[in-house]
């Protein structure tokens, strides 16, 4: 009887990402994590063991880090369609679905005394938010 997957898709999960974009009067930190989903045509990979179509999961990975760093993004709702849209565009005899989710960690600036003694926020020393986290999906 021969094997059919309805749809067979691979991925790497637990991509962490600390992004620090700096400015001139102050730096932003972003720290996501994210998991990628990538589903294609192929499935000679789960029925016959031939991976040749499966995109590795460190390069999953890597790719996370390096879109990051090449990209100035608003959001992460910006980030996860700028995932998707490269695994898709980038390996498109492989994949033709990519499910990106990100959660967003909220880091907040310390706040300490000035020069002058008033406490103010400082420009690039951060200390982890509370407890509720952003979520994006795409």
């Amino acid at each position: 009887m021969p094997i059919h997957l309805d749809r067979p898709r691979h991925g790497k999960g637990r991509v962490r990402l600390l992004k620090v974009t700096r400015f001139p009067e102050k730096h932003v930190v972003s720290e996501i994590t994210a998991e990628i989903l990538v589903e294609g045509p192929d499935q000679t990979s789960f029925t016959v063991g031939d991976n040749a179509a499966v995109l590795p999961t460190d390069t999953i990975k890597n790719t996370v880090h390096a879109l990051a760093k090449k990209h100035d993004y608003g959001s992460i709702e910006d980030f996860a369609i700028i995932l998707a849209k490269h695994y898709v565009q980038a390996h498109p005899s492989v994949i033709q679905y990519a499910k990106v989710k990100l959660v967003e960690v909220q880091w907040d600036r310390i706040i300490n005394k000035d020069s002058k003694g008033e406490l103010k926020p400082h420009h690039h020393a951060f200390v982890q938010g509370g407890t509720e986290s952003r979520y994006a999906m795409w």
